[in-house]
């Protein structure tokens, strides 16, 4: 076994349009003290860090585009724990040694083993436990196997977490936070709003309405409950079925537009044209071109 053996790893299977909502679900319900996340470029490593930040999940971004000032004041708030979450490139990660990393996720799946044993031993560290999760769609799980097999290593399969399951993590860590803010004594400047909002509500109710307040973001829905390796080729191809060119289209190719008088419009027969024509013209003078014609020669005399 090549891997780390203190680091558990196991890999989730998401179609590509899911992989960020099932990422949600998975930092809900693990809620990892540190958690190093890896994306394949670094343009992908800035596009997730902002979807992160704006789903609620406090990240920061790290790669070859930072200063070595930005670079440090990234690495301060990931050490101190102030940003839980790191989202980095391959690398960006070479050098890192942040001992308290608790969880790393492969947001891409590697392109060799080589890659992913990097990748997951920065977990597991200093005699400590660690977790390595790997996002995967259907058409990749055969690349999986191959680092599977070249790592002499288990990983195993499991399900996305429900949402049962997320509600309760989250409910469970504001019960966390909650008590970490009370052992403090940083609410006593509050004792007064609240005991005006004791006077008309029990205090169960006004908790219950804090805590509705504080998390009432609904999990989003993820539908795979479709096999794809049983999916037929011809079920899993678009449609590319040619349609009717002419069809709700004008002569440039933009979509016709309706009106209520257009078949007033519509071209007439060709006998009902010509006879209104005639209908037109009759009684009236109509002048006619003369027609040209060209004279012939006369043929030369047989000398």
């Amino acid at each position: 076994n090549v891997t780390v053996e203190s680091v558990t790893q196991v890999y989730y299977e998401t179609s590509g349009h899911h992989r960020f909502d099932a990422l949600c679900r998975i930092l809900d319900v693990y809620q990892p003290v540190l958690t190093l996340i890896f994306c394949e470029t670094k343009q992908n490593v800035d596009t997730l860090t902002a979807r992160l930040n704006k789903a609620g999940h406090v990240s920061e971004a790290i790669h070859g585009d930072l200063s070595q000032a930005q670079r440090d004041k990234v690495m301060k708030k990931f050490r101190d724990g102030t940003v839980k979450i790191l989202v980095a490139t391959d690398v960006a990660a070479r050098g890192l040694n942040v001992t308290a990393v608790s969880h790393v996720i492969n947001y891409n799946l590697p392109k060799n083993t080589e890659t992913y044993i990097h990748r997951i031993g920065r977990t597991g560290r200093a005699g400590l436990e660690g977790t390595a999760i790997t996002l995967i769609s259907p058409h990749e799980f055969r690349d999986l196997k191959t680092i599977q097999s070249q790592s002499k290593t288990r990983i195993e399969k499991k399900e996305l977490p429900s949402d049962h399951e997320v509600k309760n993590a989250r409910i469970k860590g504001v019960q966390n936070q909650i008590e970490t803010v009370l052992k403090k004594g940083a609410v006593k400047k509050y004792s007064p709003w609240l005991s005006e909002l004791y006077s008309f509500f029990t205090p169960e109710d006004v908790a219950s309405a804090l805590l509705y307040l504080f998390d009432h973001v609904e999990p989003v829905e993820i539908h795979e409950k479709e096999d794809f390796k049983n999916r037929s080729r011809s079920d899993s191809r678009p449609d590319f079925r040619r349609r009717d060119r002419g069809e709700g289209r004008s002569e440039r190719g933009f979509p016709r537009k309706t009106r209520g008088f257009e078949s007033e419009k519509r071209e007439k027969p060709a006998e009902k044209r010509y006879g209104e024509k005639k209908e037109a013209l009759r009684g009236k003078e109509v002048y006619m071109m003369p027609v040209m014609t060209r004279a012939r020669r006369p043929k030369p005399a047989n000398s």
